[in-house]
C-alpha cells in the first residue's frame, strides 16, 4: 500500500510510483485518491519450508546476496546470520523441500501446517522472532536449540521429523493467559456452587427441625 498526499505530507515520491508501474513483478491492483495498492508476486506466505540456507554476517552483505540470487532459489531460501551460534550451519547441503507443504491459522496465536517430507528442512515463521514462538511436530516440542531467527527477524525451525507430520505453532503466553482467564472463570463459578449447596443444606437441616 502506497500512500500519495496524505495529511501529514507527501509521503511517497512520484518516481518511485513510476518505478513501480514499471516492475514487472509488482501490479497495480487498486488506486484512491491518496493512495495506491500493488500485488508484489515475488512474495513469501506468512510460512514456507526452505532447503536453501544463506549466511549473512550484517544487512548490506544480505541485501548483495538478494540482489545477485534469482527468485527461484529465493523462495525456497532462509537467511541466517552467521555470528549466531546454532547448529544450523552444519546442515547446509543436506536440507530438502517437503514433497507437499500446506499451513492454516486457527487463531492470531496459533497455526497449524501440514507436511510430507522426505529428509530434513527449515520451517520459516514470518513473524517478529520470539521465543515465546513454540513449534510442536506431531505433538512433540521442537528444541529451542533448533529455533532460530532467521531472515533477520522471523522466526525458523529444523524439522528433522520425516513421512506425513503436523507442525503446530503457538505462542506460549497466550496459553498461560488463556488457562488463567478460564481459572478466573472457574474457580468463582465453583464457590458459588458450594454456597449455594451449603445454604441449601442449612435451609433443609431447618425445615426437617
Amino acid at each position: 500500500l502506497v500512500e500519495e498526499d496524505i495529511i501529514s505530507g507527501n509521503l511517497t515520491e512520484l518516481s518511485d510510483l513510476k518505478l513501480l508501474n514499471r516492475s514487472a513483478e509488482i501490479s497495480l491492483v487498486n488506486e484512491w485518491e491518496g493512495a495506491s495498492l500493488y500485488q508484489n508476486s515475488h512474495a513469501l506466505e506468512k510460512f514456507y519450508t526452505a532447503d536453501n540456507v544463506l549466511l549473512f554476517s550484517n544487512l548490506d552483505e544480505m541485501y548483495q546476496l538478494i540482489n545477485d540470487t534469482t527468485w527461484p532459489t529465493l523462495q525456497h531460501s532462509a537467511f541466517i546470520n552467521s555470528t549466531l551460534e546454532t547448529n544450523l550451519t552444519s546442515q547446509i547441503g543436506t536440507l530438502k523441500a517437503p514433497d507437499s507443504f500446506s499451513w492454516q491459522e486457527t487463531s492470531p496465536t496459533s497455526y497449524v501446517a501440514k507436511a510430507k517430507s522426505n529428509s530434513e528442512f527449515l520451517l520459516v515463521f514470518l513473524e517478529s522472532y520470539d521465543t515465546h514462538w513454540k513449534a510442536f511436530v506431531n505433538g512433540s516440542q521442537i528444541s529451542e536449540n533448533d529455533h532460530i531467527e532467521v531472515n533477520d527477524f522471523a522466526n525458523g525451525w529444523l524439522v528433522n521429523a520425516t513421512g506425513k507430520i503436523t507442525i503446530t505453532v503457538e505462542y506460549e503466553t497466550q496459553n498461560l493467559l488463556t488457562a488463567s482467564v478460564a481459572a478466573s472463570t472457574i474457580l468463582p463459578a465453583l464457590l458459588i456452587m458450594l454456597l449455594i449447596r451449603k445454604n441449601i443444606r442449612e435451609i433443609a437441616h431447618n425445615v426437617l427441625r
